[in-house]
């Protein structure tokens, strides 16, 4: 699976921890359009604030990686 990730290497490339994160906030975005559609169109009372919690948790979890990548530990 793509050698140039080197995956068993301590020192992998930065550009590759990035590339491999990108689907994950893709999927989010996706997640939290569809929460914010979803609660409006329905006008849920419950809902109705959960995409803002996933862009807060997205947000919190954005410099922990960026951290993470940073020490060299992704």
């Amino acid at each position: 699976m793509m050698p140039q990730n080197k995956w068993l290497s301590s020192e992998a490339p930065l550009s590759w921890g990035i590339y491999r994160k990108i689907p994950f906030a893709l999927m989010g975005l996706i997640i939290i359009v569809l929460f914010y559609k979803s609660a409006k169109d329905s006008n849920d009372q419950y809902f109705r604030w959960m995409w803002v919690t996933i862009v807060l948790s997205f947000a919190f979890y954005i410099p922990v990686v960026m951290i993470n990548i940073s020490v060299g530990c992704g």
